[in-house]
C-alpha cells in the first residue's frame, strides 16, 4: 500500500480496504496496520462469532464506514451492510442507511434504474466517502454519539475531548485515546461535499459576547446557501471556527448575512472570515456593529484577510 504522501508501508503497517471482510485470504489474525471496512457485508456475516466477519482483532486499527445497514425495525430490506459496531471506530454517515441522493423504492418507468439505486447506491457510497476522505479539502467531521436520534437532536456536538468525541471520517481516522470502541455520526450532502470554513470574530467591547446558535447566508456568483451554526459561547475578543457543508459551488463570494434568535440578547460582531474549499482565496466581511436578536445584518464579502478595526 502506498500512502498519499508517496511513502510505502512495511508489512506490519500495511493497510487493507475491503467491503466483504473475508474476501481476501489470510486476513484474519494478521494484525495489519489499518483495516478499512467500507460498509462490511451484513448478509451471512452479521453473526456474533468474529471468526467469520471483520472485527477489532484483525488490525491495529479497524476503521469502519456504515452506509447501508439493515434495521429490521424500520422495515428496511435488501440492504448489504452490517449494523453492529465491529471496529475501533465506526462511522454512521446519515445514520448509516439510505444515503442522500439514493432513491426510495418507487414504481416508475425506469424500474431498472430504481432497482439498481435501491440495491447498490447506499452500499457503494462508503467507497466514495473513503476516496473523498483521502483527497478532499473538505474534512468530514463526525461526532461520538450512541444513536442517530441523539445526534439529530443536538446531544452530540462537542469536540472538547478530541478523537474521543469527534473524528475525521475515513482514511485519517485515528485510535480513540480511551482505546475503547466509539461510534461516530455525521451528516453529508448528496454530492461531493463542498464546504467552507467560517470564522466568527467577536469584538472586545464590554458585554459584547453572545452564547447562541447562529444562522449565516453566503451569497456568491452562482447562488446562495443558508447555514445553521451550532450553539457556542462567543466570548468578547474571541473567535470561533465552523466547517459547514454546501451542496453547490457558490463561485466568487459576494455577501454574507448573519443573525441569531436568542431573545433580548445583543452582540458586538467584528468580522467574518470565509475560506471556501472551491477557491484558493479567503474572504472577509467587516461588520464592527452591534447586532440585535432577530435582526440580520449583511456585509460585503471582500477578497483577502482584512483588518476590520473600527
Amino acid at each position: 500500500w502506498q500512502q498519499p504522501n508517496g511513502s510505502t508501508s512495511t508489512a506490519d503497517s500495511t493497510d487493507c480496504v475491503s467491503c466483504i471482510p473475508e474476501a481476501i485470504a489470510g486476513l484474519k489474525n494478521t494484525h495489519r496496520g489499518d483495516h478499512f471496512g467500507l460498509d462490511p457485508a451484513g448478509p451471512l456475516f452479521d453473526v456474533d462469532s468474529p471468526i467469520v466477519r471483520l472485527d477489532r482483532g484483525d488490525a491495529k486499527l479497524v476503521d469502519v464506514i456504515h452506509t447501508d445497514i439493515r434495521i429490521t425495525s424500520l422495515g428496511i430490506v435488501g440492504s448489504f451492510g452490517i449494523s453492529r459496531s465491529i471496529g475501533h471506530v465506526d462511522f454512521y454517515p446519515n445514520g448509516g442507511y439510505h444515503q442522500p441522493g439514493c432513491r426510495d423504492f418507487t414504481i416508475d418507468l425506469n424500474i431498472i434504474q430504481t432497482l439498481k439505486d435501491l440495491v447498490t447506491c447506499s452500499h457503494a457510497r462508503a467507497v466514495l466517502f473513503f476516496i473523498e476522505s483521502i483527497n478532499s479539502k473538505c474534512m468530514m467531521r463526525s461526532y461520538s454519539c450512541e444513536t442517530k436520534w441523539l445526534f439529530d437532536n443536538g446531544q452530540c456536538s462537542s469536540c472538547t475531548d478530541y478523537l474521543n468525541e469527534c473524528q475525521i471520517m475515513g482514511f485519517y481516522a485515528r485510535m480513540p485515546p480511551s482505546k475503547l470502541p466509539v461510534q461516530y455520526h455525521l451528516v453529508t450532502p448528496s454530492r461531493s461535499p463542498f464546504c467552507a470554513k467560517i470564522t466568527i470574530y467577536t469584538s472586545d467591547s464590554f458585554r459584547g459576547g453572545l452564547e447562541s446558535s447562529l444562522h449565516v447566508t453566503l451569497t456568491g456568483k452562482y447562488g446562495a446557501v443558508n447555514l445553521d451554526l451550532e450553539k457556542r459561547n462567543h466570548k468578547r475578543g474571541s473567535s470561533q471556527s465552523f466547517v459547514v457543508l454546501s451542496e453547490s459551488n457558490l463561485g466568487d463570494l459576494q455577501k454574507g448575512k448573519i443573525g441569531y434568535s436568542k431573545l433580548f440578547a445583543v452582540w458586538h460582531l467584528n468580522r467574518i472570515d470565509v475560506k471556501p474549499s472551491w477557491a484558493v482565496i479567503e474572504y472577509t466581511a467587516c461588520f464592527n456593529s452591534w447586532l440585535i436578536f432577530k435582526i440580520d445584518e449583511e456585509a460585503e464579502l471582500r477578497k483577502g484577510t482584512l483588518n476590520c478595526s473600527s
